[in-house]
């Protein structure tokens, strides 16, 4: 596949962004993407719908990266369309840049049943490799 690393975005990989169409497969194939490729991806503001929790889990620790970040923080947002589990997992990388999006869980999850807007595991650092977290929003929690 052919991919400008100017602005790789989960809509070449076929995520709609739309609130409507499970962007799920093509945010998980797009991840695999940043991460092999190391290149830092861009979010267009949309709604991006999630049916499975999505991210970037290989089994063993990788040495590779992921780096993104949304149009604004206010509207990129990926929507939980499932009421149990985690929204965006990342583990056994390293994190480089991620920000500017709102985490939406699924409001009518049952608290006692839990959805986790994001969770970082066994992740890989490195005095070489920046992280930096910043302007994620995560609403409807419970």
């Amino acid at each position: 596949m052919e991919i400008s690393d100017e602005r790789c975005t989960p809509q070449m990989f076929d995520a709609k962004g739309d609130g409507i169409t499970d962007d799920s497969a093509a945010l998980n194939r797009w991840f695999s993407y940043l991460a092999d490729e190391d290149v830092r991806g861009y979010i267009p503001n949309g709604t991006y719908l999630v049916k499975s929790g999505i991210g970037y889990s290989p089994s063993t620790a990788s040495g590779k990266r992921i780096s993104f970040v949304g149009e604004s923080a206010s509207q990129t947002i990926i929507k939980a369309g499932f009421t149990r589990g985690t929204v965006i997992s990342f583990q056994n990388c390293y994190l480089g840049e991620f920000g500017n999006l709102t985490i939406d869980n699924n409001e009518s999850a049952p608290i006692e049943e839990g959805i986790t807007g994001f969770q970082l595991i066994n992740m890989q650092y490195s005095e070489e490799v920046f992280s930096y977290i910043h302007d994620i929003n995560i609403i409807n929690i419970g």
